[in-house]
Parts: C-alpha cells; structure tokens; sequence
C-alpha cells in the first residue's frame, strides 16, 4: 500500500504538503496507560513515522476496560504491547522503547505527557523548560480533565499547577472512558494544530458529566520559578 492511498482522506482535507509535515515530525509518548496507549496508536495512523514511547509498567486485568490492550497483552511490558499494536498498522514506522524518562526523548519535535501522576508532570515541564522544548499533556479523572499545550517561552505548567500535589486521581474516583478518549482526540487535534504552525501554548478544560462544556483557560506566567527564573528541582539526575 502506498502513502497516497493510506492518506487519501487526510490528503484531500488538509493537502499533500500538510500531510507531508505530519509525517516528517518525531514525536515521543510519554505514559502508555489510558491516554498515551491510544495516542501512540492514533499518531500512528494519521502517519507519524518517527516515535518513542515511554513507560516501565505491566498490562494488568484492569486495564483492559479503558487502555488499548487485549487479554493476551496482560503480564507483558505495556511499551511491547503498543510497539506490537503500532507496527500491526504501519510496518514501516520507527519506534523506539524506554522504561524511564531521559534526556534523548527531549530529541524529538514534541513530547506528549500522558503519565498519571503530578510528580511525573513536573518532571517533564522542567525538562521541557531545559531543552526549550514544546509538549502536549492531558489529565483526566471522573469525567473532567485538562488538555493542554505547553510553550515553555509563554507559560509552562507550574504556572497552571503551582506546586500541587495530586488530590483526585483515577484510582481513588474512577474515570469515564468516553472522557479519556476526549481528551485523546483534543491532543491530537493540538498536535495537528502544531504541526501546521500553530505553536502557541493552550489550556483547556473540559466537563462531559451532562452538559457538555469545553472552555479555553488564560494562563499567566508571572515570574514563575521554572519557565523564567529557571530554578529546577527535579532534572538534574536527568541530564546525565
């Protein structure tokens, strides 16, 4: 199968020099859970040749209502099971696996923060804000979340965060799946956005429970401690 005929949808709406971009832009993924299992996927299809992807976790039983895992996945490495899954829709793509989050991931066009932990996050911002390097990240718990864009020149997410640590997380109140695969699309859709030039960082918030709402959240850096004054806290044994 050729590229035309894969792509000829998205050829015929965004045009072959667009399609092209995507194609040529390395991305990694970092977190292979609930969002990151099915964003590795999704880039995947739309023709993102050039990925890594980032995580030191096993399938589990539980996973299976809400990631993009199969029973026969369980007990196994979940960045086996995505390479697998990703190379059963495109045998030509390049990936590469890593349990841990390090300094080569930083290489790649964008970054995606799809982990599940505000410790992570963090760490991840600072990274982004060392190497100057824009990323995607999403956060969901119940049926609500925040999908955003960090351009770490603008804002970064401690300007949105402040120090908090994790209150809500899915393990204590559950999630809607319906909303993790929302905020999967609106990073993709952010993705897209990117790659076509649009580089300017975004927060949105969004709440599916009954009546569906979406709102844009203005974000204010001032003078904040990592993207300006550059006092990290986390990264040093990251750089190595």
């Amino acid at each position: 199968m050729d590229n035309f005929s894969r792509y000829i949808s998205q050829i015929k709406f965004f045009g072959f020099e667009k399609n092209k971009r995507i194609q040529e832009t390395s991305v990694a993924v970092i977190g292979l859970g609930g969002l990151g299992s099915w964003l590795s996927e999704f880039l995947v299809r739309i023709g993102v040749k050039n990925l890594a992807i980032v995580d030191f976790d096993i399938v589990e039983e539980k996973n299976l209502n809400r990631q993009n895992f199969i029973i026969d996945d369980i007990g196994k490495l979940k960045i086996d099971s995505i390479e697998k899954r990703l190379k059963e829709v495109d045998n030509s793509v390049n990936i590469e696996k890593y349990k841990e989050i390090n300094n080569k991931i930083f290489n790649r066009d964008i970054i995606f923060d799809c982990t599940d932990n505000i410790k992570s996050k963090y760490l991840i911002n600072e990274l982004s804000v060392y190497y100057n390097k824009p990323y995607i990240f999403a956060s969901v718990v119940m049926d609500q979340g925040f999908v955003g864009l960090i351009n770490p020149e603008q804002f970064c997410l401690y300007d949105i965060y402040k120090g908090k640590e994790d209150v809500l997380t899915c393990n204590i109140t559950g999630v809607d799946f319906s909303a993790v695969i929302f905020a999967v699309s609106l990073m993709l859709k952010l993705f897209i956005n990117y790659v076509f030039g649009n580089r300017d960082g975004i927060l949105y918030h969004f709440n599916i429970r009954d009546k569906f709402y979406l709102e844009e959240i203005k974000v204010k850096s001032n003078n904040c401690k990592i993207c300006k004054r550059k006092q990290f806290e986390l990264i040093w044994n990251y750089l190595k």
